[in-house]
């Protein structure tokens, strides 16, 4: 399933696990890289009621024209991983993730309130 309300999952996700989200990137990074020299940015994914997910791509999604501030998404196979002591908890794009663009123009959402992802 392809989850596009937030809210719905909080306190139900619990790391590690493995989802499909539907929403539009805000404060996309520039790109960074890793210690295993790969490509990475990091963003917030925004619902429509502006619950906002922090997310990380990695790899070749990193490098999508997809990840644009203010496009809608659908991030398939996404992967919710604990906080390490270099980043928060968050839902990771790995290689075997994929970013599709929406049709449309950009749009801005107002973040509201932040999903927590609960740790195991």
């Amino acid at each position: 399933a392809c989850i596009d309300q937030f809210l719905c999952l909080q306190g139900k996700l619990q790391t590690p696990f493995t989802i499909t989200l539907r929403g539009v990137i805000q404060d996309l990074s520039e790109m960074m890289v890793t210690h295993e020299n790969k490509k990475k940015r990091t963003f917030n994914l925004v619902d429509d009621a502006g619950t906002w997910i922090p997310c990380c791509a990695i790899g070749t999604n990193a490098k999508s024209r997809c990840l644009q501030n203010a496009n809608e998404v659908v991030l398939y196979n996404g992967h919710g991983r604990s906080a390490k002591t270099s980043s928060a908890a968050m839902v990771w794009f790995w290689q075997d993730s994929l970013i599709v663009q929406l049709p449309g123009r950009g749009r801005s959402v107002m973040k509201r309130i932040e999903l927590a992802l609960d740790e195991a």
